[in-house]
């Protein structure tokens, strides 16, 4: 439950539609109730039905610092990855508890089944789309915003290139970008041909973008504390730092790639996906690969820049320029695996 919120800055303005600055740079917050291990959804008077969940680490508690994925070991310092035997149980339940309950109340909404939003949650969701000088209505993220997102950023990395003096064929990283550009354009022009990724193909709808375990509170019923099959019950979401107004596929995609942990899960998880949206909302989801496609590329755009230290920030502390330039290697070998056999001098041996 939500204790206290703090007034947005577009609510104070004067007369003429101005806000101080000191306001504008001002980000909204909220308190609210905890939610987790030991709070009163977990304990409290033994009459009270709530109490008879308990809190489930189950899956945070036996996270993998390096996991097996996609091929390749992979290494998560921070907060670790779901185990290979139940990335594929994990990823479902979420799908069928978190995700498509929020996204079908968007497309129930575009079927006329349930009444629109309204204007203020259309303006809460234009905060979370893509920027438009010229829209007034919320503008999610596309496939295609995100091609020409990866783009500006290789001509980014180009220029700084440049300005070292750095070509494709004199130095790693030259090269690395070079095949990088390639890929967009490919995939740019393949994407094109693909009717199910225009704009219009599937409602765009709230995603949250990271919906590991560490941003889940899980629980159970006592009396299945000491089952080992009984799937947690997810009871909050946390984290919304990274939510977005988008096409929806963009949030099985991440869990496709994120959670779980091999191309046989992620495509279990898109067939069953698919098979929903299709039955219950007439929507055509289309193949996976070229999704896989691009989060590949877009990964590789991001370690690159970080490699380059072109991120704010730059590269994150626990790795160093080999460890970045491993990972991208690792995404050039899933392109190549996806059928892009110009990338096979950039992939990991």
């Amino acid at each position: 439950e939500v204790l206290y919120f703090s007034h947005d800055y577009r609510k104070h303005c004067d007369g003429i539609g101005n806000s101080n600055s000191r306001e504008k740079t001002q980000r909204p917050f909220a308190i609210m109730t905890y939610v987790g291990d030991g709070s009163s959804y977990f304990c409290g008077d033994s009459s009270n039905s709530s109490n008879d969940w308990i809190c489930d680490i189950k899956y945070a508690k036996d996270m993998m610092k390096v996991r097996h994925e996609y091929g390749f070991d992979e290494p998560h310092p921070r907060h670790g990855r779901v185990k290979e035997d139940k990335a594929l149980e994990y990823a479902l339940n979420v799908m069928n508890t978190v995700v498509l309950p929020i996204q079908s109340a968007f497309f129930s909404a575009d079927d006329g089944i349930m009444p629109r939003l309204g204007n203020e949650y259309e303006e809460d969701l234009r905060a979370l789309g893509r920027v438009s000088e010229c829209r007034t209505d919320a503008e999610p993220y596309q496939y295609h915003d995100m091609i020409d997102i990866c783009r500006d950023a290789a001509a980014e990395m180009n220029r700084a290139l440049r300005k070292k003096g750095i070509g494709s064929d004199n130095s790693t990283i030259g090269n690395l970008v070079s095949i990088l550009c390639q890929c967009i354009e490919t995939l740019s022009t393949e994407s094109n041909k693909c009717c199910w990724l225009n704009s219009k193909a599937v409602t765009p709808a709230l995603c949250h973008m990271d919906l590991q375990p560490q941003n889940l509170i899980l629980c159970r019923r006592k009396r299945d504390v000491y089952s080992v099959n009984i799937v947690p019950h997810v009871s909050s979401v946390l984290d919304w730092e990274e939510a977005c107004y988008a096409d929806p596929r963009f949030e099985v995609l991440l869990m496709g790639r994120k959670v779980c942990a091999s191309r046989q899960q992620a495509d279990k998880l898109w067939a069953h996906y698919s098979q929903r949206l299709k039955g219950k909302h007439r929507l055509e989801v289309g193949p996976i690969e070229p999704w896989l496609k691009l989060e590949a590329i877009h990964s590789i755009t991001t370690l690159l820049m970080q490699s380059m230290d072109l991120v704010g920030g730059g590269r994150s502390p626990w790795e160093t320029k080999p460890d970045l330039l491993g990972k991208i290697k690792r995404e050039f070998s899933r392109l190549k695996a996806l059928g892009w056999d110009f990338v096979a001098s950039c992939a990991a041996a």
